[in-house]
């Protein structure tokens, strides 16, 4: 996304990453470390919602986008 309010999702969607990544990771599968250090999410045009591949997560910007308006109205 290139407007604003792209980039505070974005700036919000990488600070709940942040946070929820290592409890997610904890519950899965114990103390175990994290499988990757770093996770990426990139914002983009595709054809489905979401995917991932390794340590990168691919979502829809137009999705993304409309899922959080139906929330905001």
């Amino acid at each position: 996304m290139k407007d604003a309010d792209g980039e505070e999702f974005a700036e919000s969607s990488k600070i709940l990453c942040e946070e929820w990544y290592p409890e997610i990771n904890a519950a899965l599968f114990g103390k175990q470390p994290l499988p990757f250090k770093i996770v990426i999410l990139v914002f983009e045009d595709s054809t489905g919602a979401a995917s991932t591949y390794g340590n990168t997560i691919h979502l829809n910007s137009e999705y993304v986008a409309k899922v959080t308006q139906d929330w905001a109205d």
